[in-house]
């Protein structure tokens, strides 16, 4: 299973590349060049996901399984990949109709497989939660193309290997979270101790804090979650009602994301739509 993970990191980074070099050939102010550069950071996103995890679930010793059959779905993947790299030549839908269909089997065919082996390692939710992240994007771009509909809805319809789970910590209106359960599962954490804990057991997909808590801050929660997660700072939402000094020059240092307290639940829950977009 590992060497497939790695594998996976490795077709991922060359999928990427493919991706940014018809982006460039398409030029800055096409919209399907737009589309393919968040495309190729996604990917590189997910390669670095899973080297990661599969350098974690090595070391912890435990073994794992590759499913049956998967090496020569590997390879038609691969082919179906090293295709779409010219088909740019029949032109760009022809091209966008062929990424479909290769995202759509790379799914089906190696994604959801791999995900079913590995959700029972915590060392694996960044991976999954990635890949969902990945194809999410996929989804949204074909929202709106009508005559790509059908084909698109296949992907749209398959089987996740991640639901989203936003953590609440502190003192939220109940609408908050009532409008965050259309996207995830949500929990809650009353204090930032409890929220440690919480994280040190789960990887979530946003974190809204508010920065006045008790016993912890919104502040140290979030730089104690990074040495657990690194990188899950840019998960932060902060619901502040006065800041510090010191604690809007971190915010604003990492560029983080943050609302008043009171804010409207639409409005939350639009800024986690943003924070997983990221």
């Amino acid at each position: 299973m590992l060497k497939l993970m790695c594998w996976m990191a490795s077709f991922g980074s060359t999928n990427a590349r493919v991706y940014r070099d018809i982006a460039k050939r398409l030029g800055n102010g096409n919209e399907t060049a737009r589309f393919l550069r968040t495309l190729a950071r996604s990917e590189s996103e997910l390669s670095r996901a899973l080297l990661s995890s599969a350098d974690k679930i090595g070391r912890s010793g435990r073994n794992c399984m590759a499913p049956e059959g998967l090496h020569g779905l590997s390879e038609l993947v691969k082919d179906s990949f090293a295709f779409l790299g010219v088909s740019i030549e029949a032109g760009e839908e022809a091209f966008i109709e062929g990424l479909l269909q290769c995202e759509q089997l790379k799914w089906t065919s190696i994604t959801v497989p791999l995900a079913s082996r590995i959700a029972e390692f915590p060392q694996a939710a960044q991976v999954l939660a990635h890949a969902q992240k990945h194809k999410r994007k996929i989804d949204r771009f074909f929202e709106d193309r009508a005559h790509l509909r059908d084909l698109s809805f296949r992907l749209k319809a398959s089987q996740s290997v991640w639901v989203e789970r936003f953590l609440l910590v502190g003192d939220f209106h109940p609408e908050v979270a009532t409008a965050l359960k259309e996207d995830g599962i949500v929990e809650v954490a009353s204090h930032g101790e409890e929220a440690i804990e919480r994280l040190r057991e789960n990887y979530y997909a946003a974190v809204l804090s508010e920065t006045g808590l008790s016993r912890i801050d919104g502040i140290e929660v979030c730089k104690k979650a990074s040495r657990i997660f690194p990188g899950i700072e840019e998960r932060f939402l902060f619901i502040y009602g006065e800041l510090t000094k010191k604690q809007r020059g971190f915010i604003d240092r990492k560029g983080l994301r943050r609302v008043p307290k009171h804010t409207r639940p639409e409005k939350v829950r639009s800024e986690v739509a943003l924070i997983l977009e990221r």
